[in-house]
């Protein structure tokens, strides 16, 4: 069942829980990230990231703990933590190769702005943080 997703004015999820939630598990396909989520308070839910084409996690260990997760869609993107996640070339690398990368991160901003892509920032209280660039965010309740 699918939960509708809300967000703080500082654009973090509330609803479903995830400040202090349980990052029970964590399920990669082909484009596509599913985390597991039990809140303190509230009832199991999944976390699907859809259509991911640029993802980082840090820190993964037993018993991670979310602080809080942001969602960045519809409205201009951290250009640091974006560039955090899509690495440029190698210094050495040609200067065309250089130029690619920043025209590439300048579509990627635009594409958030506008509402076609999601930055996805998971800030960990305890464990795993993790970044992604996707194209949606849902929610689904999970059995118990």
């Amino acid at each position: 069942m699918d939960i509708p997703i809300k967000l703080t004015s500082d654009h973090l999820i509330y609803q479903p829980s995830a400040h202090d939630s349980h990052i029970e598990m964590l399920m990669f396909r082909k484009h596509e990230v599913r985390l597991g989520m039990r809140p303190e308070r509230g009832e199991r839910y999944e976390l699907r990231l859809e259509g991911v084409s640029y993802l980082r996690g840090d820190d993964l260990r037993e018993g991670n703990i979310v602080d809080g997760i942001e969602l960045t869609v519809g409205r201009p993107a951290d250009e640091t933590v974006t560039r955090s996640l899509i690495e440029g070339p190698h210094p050495s690398a040609a200067q065309t190769y250089h130029d690619a990368h920043e025209a590439f991160v300048a579509k990627t901003l635009a594409a958030i702005a506008s509402g076609d892509r999601t930055l996805v920032r998971i800030d960990a209280a305890y464990g795993l943080g993790l970044l992604a660039l996707c194209d949606k965010v849902t929610a689904w309740k999970l059995e118990s």
